[in-house]
């Protein structure tokens, strides 16, 4: 009945009358499994914790310790608990039923017995131990999985986060220089002058990455504290247009601003980052030729900031979880520009620190718009 390999089941069998182990053991033991006696109830508690049995076999009549009492002991520690009990008893009474599961017992079996009946709930209940301890084995095995997992994901962060700070430092650096050849007096060709504006933005850009995956880290781990103070809504919005420079990023755009004055209290650096990645989007999405709408407007206590672009209209499903980093690839076959969840992530988290909610709706015509209210004060 069982693999050339594996062990047989395990069963004690415990009772204070011999007679009785003798003719339980042969039985057993005819049915292919291994026996092991106790004749009292310390002495099996004491075969326990030598050798765990599979099942018990406990006599509940016994001096000194009887069936119910080692019952109990045994199902009450961790070690033991899970080994089922079958109580072989002669007590018919009821209440000695209902002690006997009070006690944790599993099963009952009245002598005399009968061999299948017995056979048939050795089996059953050897077949349940069977299935808890692969159970519990694969719950160890999947335990240690994790705990490597959670160590090789604290040491791929704490990587991470030195490669992004390392790489912080050359880029600020080229990008400083590259504005310092800008300033210059004109001593460049039109396309030097061209290639020179090209590697700038493409700087730019690089720096907006890395400063993303900066404060995406903080956000995601709760590690932001938000600064609020007074912000004047339409000097934030000129002041993002300006430093993004969307003219030199892609000539012949046209961005139409209309933004009603409004004064919030937000954190000024995030709401900043949050706009700075939508308009980005914006450029990156819209034609040459196309227009890049900012919209503000106040609602009560709320303010409704917008970014409207004239590039790809987004799938209803994909505008559902587009600012989730799984939808790089969804955006990627709706042929979107690479790149364009990392953003998006941020200005979700970014909005959402502040009590506020983001969306994307329907441009009119075409294209999309991405929708942040933000409370006025904080709640």
């Amino acid at each position: 009945m069982n693999g050339q390999n594996v062990s047989p089941p395990h069963i004690l069998v415990v009772d204070d009358h011999f007679p009785n182990i003798d003719v339980l053991r042969s039985f057993l033991e005819r049915e292919g499994y291994r026996v092991t006696p106790a004749a009292s109830g310390p002495e099996a508690l004491a075969r326990v914790q030598q050798d765990r049995p599979d099942l018990i076999l406990l006599d509940v009549l016994m001096p000194d310790m009887d069936g119910f009492t080692v019952c109990r002991a045994l199902k009450s520690a961790e070690q033991t608990c899970s080994i089922p009990i079958i109580l072989v008893t002669a007590l018919q009474d009821p209440e000695h039923v209902v002690r006997g599961l009070e006690a944790g017992a599993d099963d009952f079996v009245s002598k005399p017995f009968v061999a299948a009946e017995l056979l048939a709930r050795v089996r059953a209940h050897l077949r349940t131990k069977a299935l808890h301890d692969a159970l519990t084995r694969q719950m160890e095995i999947t335990a240690r999985q994790n705990e490597e997992l959670r160590r090789l994901e604290t040491l791929k962060d704490a990587l991470t986060e030195m490669v992004i700070h390392d790489m912080n430092n050359p880029v600020t650096s080229i990008l400083g220089n590259l504005e310092l050849v800008r300033q210059l007096p004109p001593a460049l060709s039109a396309p030097q002058q061209e290639a020179l504006e090209a590697a700038l933005n493409s700087t730019k850009r690089l720096m907006r990455m890395i400063r993303n995956l900066m404060d995406l880290r903080h956000l995601e781990e709760g590690r932001w504290m938000l600064q609020r103070s007074p912000v004047d809504i339409q000097e934030l919005v000129q002041g993002v247009l300006a430093e993004l420079d969307i003219p030199h990023m892609k000539p012949g755009l046209k961005v139409e601003v209309n933004v009603a004055p409004a004064t919030c209290w937000l954190d000024r650096y995030l709401i900043e980052r949050m706009l700075a990645n939508l308009l980005d989007n914006a450029v990156k999405y819209t034609r040459s030729a196309g227009t890049v709408r900012v919209d503000g407007e106040r609602m009560e206590d709320w303010y409704r900031l917008s970014v409207c672009d004239q590039g790809p209209a987004l799938p209803e499903p994909l505008r559902q979880h587009i600012f989730e980093p799984a939808a790089q690839l969804e955006a990627r076959d709706a042929a979107l520009p690479r790149g364009v969840t990392l953003g998006l992530t941020l200005a979700k988290l970014a909005v959402e620190a502040h009590g506020g909610r983001i969306y994307v709706e329907p441009n009119e015509g075409a294209g999309n718009c991405f929708v942040a209210e933000l409370p006025m004060r904080p709640a």
